[in-house]
This record gives C-alpha cells, sequence and structure tokens, in this order.
C-alpha cells in the first residue's frame, strides 16, 4: 500500500469516527429540543381528568393525603417528569400527551 493510499485510509477512517462521535450528541440535543417544544404544545392535565382520578394526581403535592405521600415527592423530581427539575410544567410520561405540574404528584411517583 502506498503512503497516499495509507493517508486516504486514515483520513477516512478518522472522519468515520468523528462522525460516530459527533452524530449522537447532535441527536441528543435535537432530542431535548424536541421534547421542550412538545412540552409546550401539551395541554395542562386537569385534576378531574379520569387518568390523574385514578392516580390521585393533584396540581399540588402538598394536598394529597399525607398516607401516601412522603414529603419532598414532586413531579419535577419523579423519573416519569420528562421536563427538567425546576419546570413548572412539563411532560410525563405516565400521562402522554399532557404536561403535568412540576409541583403536582400522583401514586406512581418514583424517584430519579
Amino acid at each position: 500500500m502506498s503512503i497516499i493510499e495509507e493517508l486516504k485510509t486514515r483520513r477516512r477512517f478518522l472522519k468515520t469516527l468523528a462522525g460516530g462521535i459527533i452524530a449522537p450528541l447532535a441527536g441528543g440535543a435535537l432530542l431535548t429540543r424536541t421534547a421542550t417544544v412538545i412540552a409546550a404544545d401539551n395541554p395542562h392535565l386537569k385534576e378531574d381528568d379520569p387518568a390523574a382520578k385514578q392516580l390521585n394526581y393533584k396540581h399540588d403535592a402538598s394536598q394529597v393525603d399525607s398516607s401516601k405521600y412522603e414529603s419532598g415527592q414532586k413531579c419535577d423530581n419523579c423519573r416519569y417528569f420528562k421536563g427538567n427539575e425546576g419546570d413548572e410544567w412539563g411532560p410525563c410520561t405516565i400521562f402522554p400527551g399532557k404536561s403535568v405540574n412540576g409541583a403536582g404528584w400522583c401514586s406512581s411517583y418514583s424517584a430519579k
């Protein structure tokens, strides 16, 4: 193999390697932006929604029966909340297509 062919092969390898590193990072940024846009479009979950009632969802965790709730539990620090901690509203995988209040709570709560 000549030096020129070897350099072309190395260049191709490095380009492929760089693409393999950059693509997932760019894709992750795109997904994060998409989730934020989707959250803005989702209607807020209402407490009288049948799914919300079934899971005892409340917009304000302090209004939850203390026999079910532990202090500090709220939607924005739950594993199912797809917004950021501190967000007022965000998407939740338990209630697809709806945004839940970050200060809310439901019986499916699970710490991140």
